[in-house]
This record gives C-alpha cells, sequence and structure tokens, in this order.
C-alpha cells in the first residue's frame, strides 16, 4: 500500500511554472543579462571615444605637417618675429600682423563631401583645429632657424597639443 506524504513533508516534489524555470531562476538569469549588457555598452562607448580620438589626433599631425610644409615651401608667405639678440626663446611665425593669440583657424580641405551629413561631420572636425608657428634660433649655430607647428583642440573637455618641428635655413627667410 502506498503512503501519502503529507503538505510538507519531504517526499513532495517542488513546482514548477509552465516553462520549466522557477521565478528565482528568472531572476539570476536577467540580473546576469543586465550585467553582461552594461559591460558590452560600456566597451562599445570605450571605443567609439577612442576612434574619435585617433581621427582627431590623426587628423592634427596631417595639419601640422601641412602647415609646417607650408612655412618652409614658401617662408616669405609669412612674417618672422626673429629677435635681434637670439637668445634660445621661441619668437613668433605670424601669417598676418592680425594673427590671433588663441590661434588661426584651420583651412578646411578643398574638396569636402557632398553628401551632407559627412559635410557636417568634415566640417565639425575641421573646426575645432586651432594652429601656431613659432621659431627660435639655436644658441650655437645661427646658419638655419628651428620652426615648431602646434595644433590646438579640445576632446572630452581637455584641451589637446600636438606639436611637429622642424629646420629651415636662414638664409631662405632673410632672403625674402
Amino acid at each position: 500500500m502506498k503512503q501519502a506524504h503529507a503538505a510538507g513533508s519531504p517526499g513532495r516534489r517542488k513546482r514548477r511554472s509552465a516553462f520549466g524555470f522557477t521565478l528565482m531562476e528568472l531572476l539570476v538569469s536577467l540580473a546576469v543579462l543586465g550585467a553582461a549588457s552594461s559591460v558590452f555598452i560600456s566597451i562599445f562607448s570605450g571605443g567609439l571615444a577612442i576612434s574619435k580620438s585617433a581621427r582627431s589626433r590623426g587628423a592634427a599631425t596631417l595639419l601640422a605637417e601641412e602647415y609646417l610644409a607650408a612655412i618652409q615651401r614658401d617662408p616669405g608667405r609669412f612674417i618672422w618675429k626673429i629677435p635681434k639678440e637670439p637668445d634660445g626663446a621661441l619668437f613668433p611665425i605670424l601669417v598676418s600682423e592680425e594673427d590671433p593669440k588663441a590661434g588661426n583657424l584651420v583651412e578646411r580641405p578643398e574638396t569636402m563631401p557632398v553628401v551632407e551629413g559627412a559635410y557636417i561631420k568634415e566640417n565639425i572636425l575641421y573646426g575645432q583645429f586651432r594652429w601656431k608657428a613659432s621659431g627660435r634660433v639655436p644658441g650655437t649655430d645661427e646658419a638655419y632657424l628651428e620652426i615648431f607647428v602646434s595644433l590646438k583642440w579640445e576632446e572630452s573637455g581637455r584641451e589637446q597639443e600636438l606639436q611637429l618641428s622642424s629646420a629651415i635655413p636662414r638664409s631662405r627667410v632673410e632672403g625674402q
């Protein structure tokens, strides 16, 4: 004869939901899914920030190279404020006498995207940069001048700066 089990006795089986999961299992799986989603979203947003930073730094490098090459190629296009008594300090290389203290605006490329969204994106990218040029007469050799091009922009609320340098024979500057 079979024995009947009482309601609270150990022989009674636990009831499961219609789908085979208990409420506790569902809550734990939702918590794990939420944690995994937040990790994925933070990794994705971090990747986007790194991508934007790399794009800005790449554009800044190309622009600094272009301005440095322009100064070397055509030094007469710029105003050189070389001091009479070179002391090794930096002096300004100006585009015009009205050269702004905050830096010159970067010129947009001649060819910009024709699609409106891409055009706006490129316009914003180039609009964030300011550049300045300066020079220095090295103390040991006055036959050439060191030239520096500095690009500044703001990224994530912090000012970023990239600086490139080169040299130019002093005779090219004074011969203009």
